[in-house]
């Protein structure tokens, strides 16, 4: 079977399509990101190729002070233009795999020409974000100024009508599909590799007594920060510090207010300098309303730090409650505060889990999630 892989932007496209290669399985990768962007694996020439730099203008715009407003509109008239111009780029592969948002054109193609359409979806059905998004600005008293616009929920819910398969990082993101009718055995779930290698190392033991929690993410409403600044509360000041790593979005400066004094906040950090902060942590804790499938729950359990999260990160199957961590219900700070404080008062337990985090990563690779993947569609084309 030959595949080819369609996506704009680099997401984890290249550590599919070099599993793929391995495997004699790849066609073509056909991507906007320019060559620079694709060196974290070799690729010959003719099995990549690069279209027009459509998504320039919106990176540029969202990093330019009183442009950033213009950034959505720009990526979505980048997928138009990606997905027109990828479509007369095919071929005659076996199968193909389209990043969600700028499919529809391609697998209009694609399906003329007897290729099965496999839609590649990161996260929850934008429908469904949506929804959850509304909640939560109206729970937190904040005024939404920016969402989807109808045209992009419309295009998610076409190319998912033309998909044959829609891969999905998590059963979470399946069941989301619903909204728009998709049957859940459309939905292939497959979880995201990790790369231990980049994080598999010794925690770093401190003697002083403290309990240290680690978030990392963006600092606003969907990832459910707050619950977790909320859970604080409960714990004793004096035996716990909390780091936050992520960018303040606009206008929830005024949400963290209260929280003064509990959390010490980073900004940025360079990837490659996070692996000190998981291997610092006691606990790591994502308490998310919405995720296709966090990395950094993977990049923590490869660290051997044990996970507190939700059933909306994508984690569930990956953190196993009790073994390497806690799922706790979403907006539940009562929830997070008991798990907080049992590991805080059971370090033989916090302990435990971590070890069990570190020895549970082995097999998550590029080359077993190509394995795997290529054995569903070979089940389903029998």
């Amino acid at each position: 079977m030959k595949i080819t892989i369609t996506c704009g932007r680099k997401f984890h496209s290249d550590h599919l399509a070099a599993a793929l290669l391995q495997r004699d399985a790849l066609e073509r990768v056909i991507t906007a990101n320019p060559p620079r962007t694709y060196r974290r694996h070799s690729f010959p020439a003719d099995h990549i190729r690069f279209a027009p730099p459509y998504y320039l203008p919106s990176l540029a715009a969202g990093r330019l002070p009183g442009l950033s407003k213009l950034s959505p509109g720009l990526s979505w008239w980048a997928s138009r233009c990606f997905d027109h111009w990828s479509s007369a780029q095919l071929g005659s592969p076996d199968a193909i795999i389209a990043w969600a948002w700028s499919a529809a054109q391609t697998f209009q193609t694609a399906r003329e020409r007897g290729i099965t359409c496999i839609l590649e979806e990161c996260g929850s059905a934008n429908a469904h974000q949506e929804q959850l998004l509304d909640e939560e600005y109206s729970r937190l008293g904040l005024v939404r100024n920016s969402r989807l616009s109808p045209a992009v929920i419309e295009n998610e819910r076409r190319e998912c009508e033309l998909a044959d398969v829609i891969l999905c990082p998590s059963d979470y993101v399946a069941r989301s599909y619903a909204i728009y009718g998709v049957p859940r055995h459309k939905c292939l779930v497959i979880p995201y590799a990790a790369n231990p290698s980049l994080f598999a190392k010794p925690k770093i033991a401190s003697d002083d007594g403290i309990f240290r929690i680690l978030y990392v993410g963006s600092v606003g409403p969907r990832k459910g920060l707050v619950y977790l600044l909320d859970a604080l509360k409960s714990l004793p000041r004096s035996r716990f510090e909390c780091t936050v790593v992520g960018r303040i979005e606009p206008g929830f400066a005024s949400v963290l207010a209260p929280y003064t004094g509990l959390y010490h906040h980073v900004s940025t950090v360079p990837h490659a300098e996070l692996a000190g902060y998981y291997q610092r942590a006691s606990v790591f804790v994502l308490p998310t309303l919405d995720e296709g499938m966090a990395y950094v729950i993977m990049e923590a359990l490869c660290s051997g730090t044990p996970v507190i999260t939700t059933p909306h990160s994508g984690a569930q199957g990956v953190v196993r409650d009790g073994h390497n961590g806690f799922i706790v219900p979403i907006r539940d700070s009562n929830a997070l505060g008991r798990q907080l404080t049992r590991l805080m008062d059971e370090p033989a337990v916090c302990t435990e889990l971590g070890r069990n985090a570190a020895t549970s990563v082995s097999d998550w690779t590029w080359d077993a999630y190509a394995g795997r993947l290529l054995a569903e569609l070979a089940r389903l084309r029998a």
